[in-house]
C-alpha cells in the first residue's frame, strides 16, 4: 500500500483536533519573541518521490534569546519515506509533546532531514552537517 499524506495539513507545521477530528494548520514563522501557544503534533516537507529519509527531531528549552541558552530535552532519530509525490509527514513524539516549562522556557522543535544514517543524542550540541534543506524551528510558550 502506498504512503498517502493527503489527510494532513498542507502546512509545514500543525496539529490534530480531535474535538473537530481535523488536522490545523500552524504558522510556521514562530519565533523566540513570537511564539506559538500551542505544540505541533506534525511537520511536513516536500522532497524527491519514494526517498528514503533519516529524520532528526529535537526538543529543547531556552528562556533567552541566544542559542547557548537552548538545552536540548529529548532528541530522536527516525526513518521515514517520501510518497509518491515526494511528500513526508512526520510525527512529534507525544513525549516531546509533553515537556513541562515550570519556569515559562519556551519549548524550541527542531526537525532536519537526511538523505543517509545519522546519529544525534541530547548531549550533541549541534546537528550532523549534510542536512537536505535546514533545520526546521518551531516556537512554543504557554
Amino acid at each position: 500500500m502506498p504512503l498517502d499524506y493527503t489527510n494532513f495539513s498542507s502546512s509545514e507545521w500543525s496539529r490534530f483536533d480531535a474535538d473537530q477530528n481535523l488536522h490545523i494548520g500552524l504558522s510556521s514563522t514562530t519565533s523566540f519573541t513570537d511564539p506559538s501557544n500551542v505544540n505541533p503534533h506534525y511537520h511536513r516537507r516536500l522532497f524527491g518521490s519514494n526517498i528514503a529519509l533519516w529524520i532528526i527531531i529535537q526538543v529543547g528549552k531556552q528562556t533567552t534569546q541566544t542559542p547557548s541558552d537552548l538545552e536540548a530535552v529529548d532528541c530522536k532519530v527516525i526513518r521515514g519515506s517520501t510518497d509518491n509525490q515526494g511528500n513526508i509527514v512526520i510525527t512529534i513524539p507525544l513525549s516531546m509533546r509533553s515537556v513541562s516549562t515550570p519556569n515559562n522556557e519556551t519549548l524550541v522543535y527542531q526537525v532536519a532531514y537526511y538523505s543517509s544514517s545519522v546519529n544525534k543524542t541530547i548531549n550533541d550540541s549541534a546537528f550532523p552537517a549534510g542536512n537536505l534543506d535546514g533545520i526546521h524551528e518551531f516556537y512554543v510558550r504557554h
